[in-house]
């Protein structure tokens, strides 16, 4: 048997297989970018904004959580920090969310990150919000 990355040659033919499944994150990130010269309370709103669409859907989806546990188990903001900007300031924003393991959570992180985009909608000066 000859292995050439993820299909297996075998004498009959290719035998098809993934080595490791696919595994659901427990880390979630929101990556904001607002105009150069925002000042940085306006750039606190946004992020009050984004925490706060992130506390209504933990709210919501954890009530489908066995004994209703809690989603998110812990918020990390970064001001002055967006690796995808590729520049640094007041104006950019960093919001980091660890999950409930993913074996224990009763829905997908891309479930959740879903909701948390159609939570937080788009705000007039945001450049970027990934």
């Amino acid at each position: 048997m000859l292995l050439l990355g993820a299909i297996a040659m075998v004498a009959g033919g290719a035998l098809k297989f993934r080595a490791f499944p696919d595994l659901d994150g427990d880390v979630i990130e929101a990556r904001i970018l607002l105009p150069q010269g925002t000042p940085l309370a306006r750039t606190e709103a946004v992020v009050a904004r984004v925490r706060s669409a992130l506390d209504r859907v933990d709210a919501e989806l954890s009530r489908h959580q066995p004994g209703g546990e809690a989603l998110v188990r812990n918020v990390t903001i970064h001001y002055g920090k967006n690796i995808d900007a590729y520049e640094s300031g007041p104006h950019v924003a960093t919001i980091g969310v660890d999950l409930l393991e993913a074996e224990r959570r009763a829905v997908t992180i891309d479930e959740m990150l879903a909701r948390w985009r159609a939570e937080t909608g788009r705000g007039p000066d945001v450049i970027g919000l990934k």
